[in-house]
Formats: structure tokens, C-alpha cells, sequence
């Protein structure tokens, strides 16, 4: 019989120290908490120890004692330019939030950080084609949005 372990470190134990290992507190199922946001680990017989898969869950609840757990996203998907910490869940939901105000439908996109320029690059399929005046609305939008769900980007852009 094949058996594997999981263990779980809160998102936060990652985040403030995401170099040092030994400073994570690795919890077993039994001590997850409802609203949790955690990264697991898994541990199999066959040699792997504590393997990190970087995946991100919430615990959304419980059956009996067992957590229902659900997928948020990859782990270490923040991008933190000049102290914005962007996740890259805000991204998507401002594209999403965006393309509705902006009624434009976006058909997949890509985002990725500039450092030298302090900016974030943002590259975007529409399912058809639109005006300039709807594309820069949208474009206005993603910037809204971004600053209505992140206090620290709302910050990072008053300050410039």
C-alpha cells in the first residue's frame, strides 16, 4: 500500500520568508483552520520529503474533520516591483473586473513586471476586435481595479 503525507505552512510563514525554511511552521490536516490560506507539502514513500508543488489552498470548510480544501493558485505568484505585493489572483480578478466595466471580452492575456521601469507589462487577446476608446477605457479600468483590491498598489501609484 502506497501512503503519503501532506503537510501544510500558512501562506504568510512563505511570504515573510520565503528563503528560510526553517522558519515555517508545518501544520498536519488536523490544525488547518476554515479561511485558511496555506502551500502543501507532500511526503511519499517512494523518497520525496516535504515536496514543494507550490500550490496555494483555502480551507473552505469542513466534513467531519476533514478540510475541503480549495485551489487558489500557484504559490509564489506575487510580483513586488517597489513594495505593491501584487498577487497574481488581483491581476486576474482586475482584468476580469475590467472587462466588464469596460464591456470588452478578453480572450486569454500575460502579464509580467518591468523593474527598470517600475511598470508592469500587460499583454492582451480580445475575442474581436475594438476602438481605441474602449481599449484605453479598459486599459484605465485594469489600473481601477487594481487600485480599489491592493491597498499597497493604490499607495505604490499616488506616490508614483
Amino acid at each position: 500500500m502506497v501512503v503519503n503525507f501532506f503537510e501544510f505552512v500558512a501562506t504568510d510563514d512563505v511570504t515573510n520568508n520565503p528563503d528560510d525554511d526553517t522558519s515555517w511552521h508545518f501544520l498536519t490536516v488536523d490544525k488547518l483552520e476554515q479561511g485558511g490560506h496555506c502551500y502543501v507539502f507532500l511526503t511519499t514513500t517512494g523518497g520525496l520529503y516535504r515536496y514543494d508543488i507550490n500550490d496555494v489552498l483555502e480551507v473552505a470548510g469542513f466534513y467531519n474533520k476533514t478540510p475541503q480544501i480549495r485551489f487558489l493558485r500557484k504559490g509564489r505568484g506575487m510580483t513586488n516591483i517597489t513594495g505593491e505585493k501584487l498577487s497574481v489572483n488581483q491581476l486576474i480578478e482586475a482584468i476580469q473586473q475590467a472587462g466588464t466595466s469596460s464591456d470588452v471580452l478578453v480572450e486569454h492575456f500575460k502579464a509580467e513586471a518591468d523593474p527598470k521601469e517600475s511598470r508592469y507589462i500587460i499583454r492582451v487577446q480580445f475575442v474581436k476586435e475594438y476602438d481605441k476608446e474602449r481599449m484605453l477605457a479598459f486599459l484605465a479600468a485594469i489600473d481601477k481595479h487594481l487600485t480599489s483590491i491592493n491597498i499597497e498598489y493604490k499607495e505604490k501609484r499616488k506616490s508614483a
